[in-house]
């Protein structure tokens, strides 16, 4: 070999810094991509929620329109879910949530207590367009119908003026009072 000829190659010192780069640079964007997904399922139920409610107010549309108040049948609302079945799903299933789909709230299913039902004739007299009709829950760490009642829980849902809402909050979000609304001055 002539003293003129060398070897060129990566030295061990080269490799593991390159490799510590790489993982800096992964640890930093994981969580980045992460929120940017979780962001971009929440995009997605906001227009599914938004979907499911104009196929509501069709069919409000189609029953008489009713009361902006009241029972779901005065208001011209499906009595419980399975009387209406929504065009659009949520977009996003939790592994970690007994719920497999939106929550709608007028909750005259049958098995409602006649209390249930009241609560949210109260509720819709107070916050008329402002109700809450159709939410979801899959974007929670824990399942909050078996969470404890004072941990924060988030939900997306659409009022019945059709704005599309988010709240995280306390407490039991079964209950249309959970998602409060501007007019509780009242």
């Amino acid at each position: 070999m002539s003293s003129g000829s060398r070897k060129f190659g990566f030295t061990l010192v080269e490799i593991l810094t390159v490799i510590a780069i790489i993982l800096v640079v992964t640890a930093i964007t994981f969580p980045l991509i992460s929120k940017a997904k979780i962001r971009s399922f929440e995009a997605s139920c906001r227009q599914a929620l938004h979907q499911n409610w104009i196929a509501l107010e069709l069919y409000r549309q189609d029953w008489g329109s009713g009361i902006d108040y009241g029972t779901a049948q005065q208001m011209a609302l499906p009595l419980d879910s399975s009387d209406f079945h929504f065009p659009e799903l949520p977009p996003y299933r939790n592994p970690k949530i007994a719920s497999t789909g939106f929550t709608y709230y007028p909750k005259e299913d049958g098995v409602s207590s006649p209390a249930l039902v009241d609560e949210w004739v109260r509720y819709s007299k107070r916050c008329w367009a402002e109700s809450i009709i159709l939410a979801d829950f899959n974007f929670n760490e824990v399942d909050p119908w078996v969470s404890k009642p004072f941990s924060p829980k988030k939900g997306i849902g659409v009022v019945l003026g059709g704005s599309v809402i988010t709240r995280i909050r306390t407490g039991v979000p079964n209950i249309p009072f959970w998602w409060d609304c501007k007019s509780l001055s009242d």
